[in-house]
This record gives structure tokens, C-alpha cells and sequence, in this order.
């Protein structure tokens, strides 16, 4: 049996014409895109969802802890179709959401409705409301639209958040900034379609 060499000329981002350039930074972006961790954006979205509720932001937060400390679970889905964004789910308490107007409110219940079943958004929440009598019995509050306003406004801004975090993470700074950090800045065919991995290489 022969061995047979082959070899290929592979290129960096810099050494591309204009136009492979562009094509070669798009490829990237869209690998970003598909690859993109969704507890990243999670996270994150979690962070601004508390900083929401309480003033405070305290950076990136797992959703144990969201869930465990405030009561809430936060769903997304952002891929600009019709029907995405963010809801938010499960029970809300007056002394951890002191941004919020609680009105007369102690205590706020944010279920799934139909919608809920196949989208994500502020109008997929149904809203209760309540709050405690001297004795400490629940009270059912019927004047609920003041804090579904709130809610999906809450809702509507965090939809814009996550859009920025994946637009930010997919950018072409970020992509420039992804291939000048690698140790496989050489990918490319002279058209800035990706050459085959195995003939990746360094600078």
C-alpha cells in the first residue's frame, strides 16, 4: 500500500477577498446562532427579570434559584416567528417584587393559559391576585388589570433583552472576536466557505 499526501490551500479571515470575508463572517454567525447555549441566554434573561422585580440586579441566575427565592420560572423562545418571546410563570410575593405596584395585592398567581399551550408570551398568563385580611385569609382581588399591564410590559422588555443578548452573541464583532481567539483561524477555502475540519489549522 502507497500513502498519498494531500495537500489544500486553507485560509484565514484576513487573507479573504471582501466578499469571501463577508460570506466566510456570515457562516460564523449562523454556526453562533445554532450553537448558541440556551441556558446562556436564560441566565441572563434571569438576571434582568429579577433586576425587574426587585431593582437590583445581581448579574446572570440559574433558574433554581429564580424559582426558589422569588417563585417564578422564566420560558423563552426568540427566533423572530410569530408567537415567540418570554412569559413568566408561577407565584409572585409583594416582599420579593417591591418594584412592582402590588395596589391592595399580597400575592400574585401567573398560570398558562390556551395560548400558553402553543406560544410564549405576556398573553399567555392568566393573572390572580390577592391579599391577606387581619386574620391572614386570602382575599380574592376581581380588578386585575393593572398588574397584567405590568406583567406583560415586564414580558415585553425582557423579549427585547434576550433578542439583544443572541444579536450580541451572533453579531460580527463577536465572530471576529471567536475566530482571532482560536487556534483554527485557518478554515477557510479561497471562496470563504469552510475547508474540511481535518484541514483546519493555526495562524
Amino acid at each position: 500500500m502507497k500513502d498519498i499526501t494531500i495537500t489544500r490551500q486553507v485560509f484565514t479571515l484576513d487573507e479573504l477577498s471582501p466578499a469571501a470575508r463577508d460570506k466566510a463572517i456570515q457562516l460564523v454567525r449562523d454556526e453562533l446562532y445554532t450553537s448558541l447555549p440556551s441556558v446562556l441566554v436564560t441566565y441572563q434573561l434571569n438576571g434582568l427579570l429579577v433586576e425587574t422585580l426587585t431593582g437590583q440586579f445581581d448579574g446572570e441566575l440559574e433558574s433554581e434559584y429564580v424559582k426558589n427565592k422569588f417563585g417564578v420560572s422564566l420560558e423563552w423562545s426568540l427566533s423572530y416567528s410569530q408567537g415567540d418571546g418570554v412569559a413568566i410563570y408561577g407565584t409572585l410575593d409583594s416582599g420579593n417584587a417591591t418594584s412592582l405596584n402590588w395596589g391592595d395585592a399580597n400575592k400574585a398567581i401567573l398560570t398558562r393559559n390556551h395560548w400558553g399551550n402553543h406560544y410564549t408570551h405576556g398573553n399567555c398568563i392568566d393573572v390572580a391576585l390577592y391579599r391577606y385580611d387581619d386574620e391572614g385569609y386570602e382575599i380574592d382581588i376581581t380588578d386585575t388589570d393593572y398588574f397584567v399591564d405590568q406583567i406583560k410590559a415586564i414580558c415585553r422588555k425582557l423579549e427585547r433583552d434576550g433578542y439583544d443578548i443572541i444579536d450580541y452573541y451572533t453579531s460580527e464583532s463577536y465572530s471576529i472576536d471567536v475566530l482571532s481567539g482560536s487556534d483554527t483561524t485557518r478554515r477557510f477555502n479561497d471562496d470563504g466557505t469552510f475547508a474540511p475540519v481535518e484541514f483546519w489549522g493555526a495562524q
